[in-house]
């Protein structure tokens, strides 16, 4: 599948050169390893990845981790100034929505966000394609998070706390399945056309992690992982095939810097 021929049609030509240029820009600059200073880091904030012998053992010292109350957040359902710092992995999503809107012949698709919280993904892609698209989007978030939102009453966006067995056109993990203790469930889970992984580390081996971060001024922790390259591809390789793979890379302070490409896999035909 040619992603650049799926995209043009869809969208007017000053978005397109403006994901074309997201593509090759990381939004702002990173923090690397080497930089050893206080101000090298983004706000002078207490960023850490510390290796773990195991995820259990970094979900203990985590404690509430993506559970804590305060992190919870209201659904986002407001345009996005795409101009402004957009992260990189934007760009191969809209190219993955614009493929599985191809597939599916223009009708409205349906999409699973896996770890989606407010929906911002959601809202990003609102932006870009305006109504030249139409999706349905379920949103899957800790049980805590669903609660707190509640009943959108709406027929397009919703929040569920498991994926559940419905069919989808396509299913998004960014940065998501590296926070789960079995996140082989989930992507197996998944009854979807098209798998979109994005921000995921990926490694030769699985190096569970203590990840330590201010959210809205708030010092939390989470339990993580390296996610071994070897294992993702097992998990997907019987029932989709890869078509598409954008390098990015993920910057893990003490741990070092790690590929974690967006990922566009298509359900397998035979």
């Amino acid at each position: 599948m040619n992603l650049k021929s799926a995209i043009r049609p869809l969208v007017p030509p000053i978005l397109y050169e403006a994901a074309s240029r997201l593509k090759n820009s990381s939004g702002g600059t990173a923090w690397r390893p080497g930089d050893t200073s206080d101000s090298a880091r983004p706000n002078n904030l207490p960023l850490s990845y510390k290796p773990r012998e195991s995820f259990a053992l970094a979900a203990r010292e985590a404690g509430a981790g993506y559970n804590d109350q305060r992190l919870r957040n209201s659904f986002h359902d407001s345009p996005v100034d795409l101009g402004q710092g957009v992260p990189a992995f934007t760009a191969p999503l809209f190219a993955s929505v614009a493929a599985a809107s191809m597939r599916a012949q223009g009708a409205v698709i349906k999409i699973v966000d896996f770890g989606g919280a407010s929906g911002y993904l959601r809202s990003c892609v609102n932006t870009f394609f305006g109504d030249r698209i139409k999706s349905d989007w379920t949103i899957v978030e800790t049980a805590d998070q669903v609660n707190f939102v509640g009943d959108l009453g709406r027929d397009d966006v919703r929040y569920s706390a498991t994926i559940g067995a419905g069919h989808y056109d396509l299913a998004i993990f960014s940065s998501s399945l590296q926070y789960v203790e079995d996140w082989k469930t989930p992507l197996r889970s998944a009854d979807a056309d098209m798998i979109y992984i994005a921000r995921t580390p990926l490694g030769d081996h699985e190096q569970p992690f203590l990840q330590s971060t201010l959210r809205d001024g708030i010092a939390v922790q989470y339990p993580g992982r390296i996610v071994a390259r070897k294992d993702l591809f097992a998990v997907l390789e019987p029932t989709h095939q890869l078509v598409s793979l954008w390098e990015l890379d993920a910057h893990l302070f003490e741990m070092g810097v790690h590929a974690a490409p967006a990922m566009l896999w298509e359900r397998r035909t035979s």
